[in-house]
């Protein structure tokens, strides 16, 4: 009788939620350019797991990867773009087809732009996506090293905010 009950009290810890295993981690996929490339890992900082599909000097018209398995997906494009002399009209329509795939494959797509890139894509999407945007940076000294690439101490900060924002927003969803 006591090992029927001590069963049956499993089972309905198990069926309310309560002694059950912790719940994996979401994984977030990055795409993008130099900005994130490599440095997912201190995005994250062990709060959620990281897929790392950013290379320097993507273009925002890149597929996406086939073995990507994200709950979100963070795309940052732009940077590159404008390096390429791609059109920022194009960006926007490269980033809205993206945002359309990822939201088709059931993950909530994040776009972020900071304080000098603008994709405008908010705008066109309303709640479709979350967008971080703004990200201020103007508090950084020396924001880059050759007018283009970031300083390790720009690196440091922006990645902050950037997991700042999705852990208290788009990974609550």
């Amino acid at each position: 009788m006591k090992r029927l009950t001590s069963t049956l009290l499993c089972l309905a810890l198990v069926a309310c939620g309560g002694g059950s295993e912790p719940q994996a981690p979401k994984v977030v996929a990055f795409y993008g350019d130099s900005i994130t490339a490599g440095r997912t890992k201190d995005i994250a900082q062990g709060a959620f797991e990281t897929q790392d599909f950013a290379v320097p000097a993507q273009d925002s018209d890149a597929p996406l990867h086939p073995e990507d398995k994200s709950a979100v997906t963070v795309l940052r494009y732009g940077m590159a773009d404008i390096v390429h002399e791609i059109p920022p009209w194009k960006t926007r329509l490269n980033l809205l087809v993206l945002v359309a795939k990822v939201t088709a494959m059931g993950r909530t797509p994040v776009v972020v732009n900071i304080s000098y890139t603008e994709s405008g894509i908010e705008k066109a999407t309303n709640e479709a996506i979350k967008d971080i945007t703004h990200i201020d940076v103007t508090d950084i000294p020396g924001a880059t090293v050759d007018g283009i690439h970031p300083t390790e101490e720009y690196h440091v900060r922006l990645n902050q905010r950037i997991r700042e924002r999705l852990v208290n927003d788009a990974l609550k969803r």
